[in-house]
């Protein structure tokens, strides 16, 4: 979380963690803590609030990682 508000702080002077702290957590965890994808997101905060860039997440991540849908039970991961 420490991470992600530096660099929210840094395109939002105002970015308050209070304030956000249930949707950042839940940012880290959607992002699995990956470092990068914590900078990527925090950069967002100029234009969506924590909770929106959570909620963004929560519609787009099923996509990226449920894989094909079409293939054989078998070969399902």
């Amino acid at each position: 979380m420490a991470l992600f508000t530096a660099r929210a702080r840094a395109v939002r002077r105002d970015f308050d963690l209070r304030a956000n702290t249930r949707a950042v957590a839940e940012i880290c965890v959607a992002l699995d803590g990956l470092l990068l994808a914590l900078e990527l997101a925090a950069a967002r905060v100029n234009v969506l609030s924590a909770a929106a860039l959570r909620d963004r997440l929560e519609r787009r991540l099923p996509l990226l990682v449920a894989g094909p849908r079409d293939v054989p039970v078998r070969q399902q991961t």
